[in-house]
Order: structure tokens, then sequence, then C-alpha cells
């Protein structure tokens, strides 16, 4: 009867070493699975950062390059009463700067933010306008919606940082 208590307690006790040595390697696959589901978020939180960061700048080029178009078109107005050709390096700027902006607002994950991107560069400069007031009226309403959606793309970038 001894010899059979021994045997019992030496099975119970292998049984809950095994059942112990499960459980602990079910615990390190979820931690595993756990960190790979934090790292992704973590390379997908640094992606967002750097494009929120290359819009920022992209949309600080187009500005310019739409300054340029406006102060071209203007000063081309008063001196000749019509629009005429834009300099080939404005216009490829302008060409250059806008898909840049345009392909970096398509990487945007805020929808929100996004939609006020694509309505900033909606309000260009007109390509051709059929006057000074015109152009003024166009830069004014870019001017106005410049802040607006440069604090949304800040507020967007503080979360990543």
């Amino acid at each position: 009867m001894d010899a059979w208590l021994v045997l019992l307690g030496a099975v119970i006790a292998g049984a809950v070493s095994i059942g112990g040595e499960l459980l602990r390697g079910r615990q390190d696959t979820n931690l595993d699975g756990a960190r790979r589901v934090n790292d992704r978020q973590i390379d997908r939180d640094r992606i967002q950062r750097d494009t929120l960061l290359a819009v920022q700048t992209a949309m600080g080029d187009w500005l310019r390059v739409q300054s340029h178009v406006k102060h071209f078109a203007i000063q081309s107005f008063r001196t000749t009463g019509e629009l005429g050709t834009v300099p080939n390096e404005v216009d490829e700027a302008a060409s250059t700067t806008g898909q840049q902006l345009a392909y970096l607002i398509e990487r945007v994950k805020d929808a929100s933010l996004r939609s006020s991107l694509a309505g900033l560069m909606a309000l260009a400069i007109p390509y051709v306008p059929a006057d000074e007031a015109e152009v003024r009226a166009a830069w004014d309403a870019l001017v106005e919606r410049v802040m607006p959606v440069n604090d949304q793309l800040g507020d967007a970038l503080r979360q990543y940082l």
C-alpha cells in the first residue's frame, strides 16, 4: 500500500509539473504575441508621425509656390492687363509640390485631417484666373484656411510624438 501511495504521489507531482510547464509555455506565447502586436503598432505610429512631418514640410513648400503664382499673376495683370505665361520653374514647382502634397495626404490616417488638407489644396490659385480680383480672392481664401488646417495637423502630429 505504501508503494502505491509513493507511486501515486510521483504521478501527481509529474502531472502538476507538466501542467505548469504547459501553462508557462502558453503565457510565453501570449506575451510574444502581445509584444509583436505592440511592435507593429509602434511601427505604424512611427510611419504616421513621419508622414505627418512630411505633410507639414510639403504643405509649406506648396504654399510658397502658391505665393509665387499669386505674385506672378498679379504682376502680370498690373503690367499687361492680362495673365501672361507662368515661368517654367514656377509651373514645374507648382506641379511638383502639388503632387507631393497630394500623395502624402493619401497616407494620412485621420479622415478628417485628410479631408481638410484636400480642401486646402482645392483652394489653390486658379491656373487661368480671369483678373487680379480673382487671384486676390483665391489667395485670401487659401490664407484663411491655412491656420485651422495647420492647427489640426499639429494636433494629429502631437498624438504620435
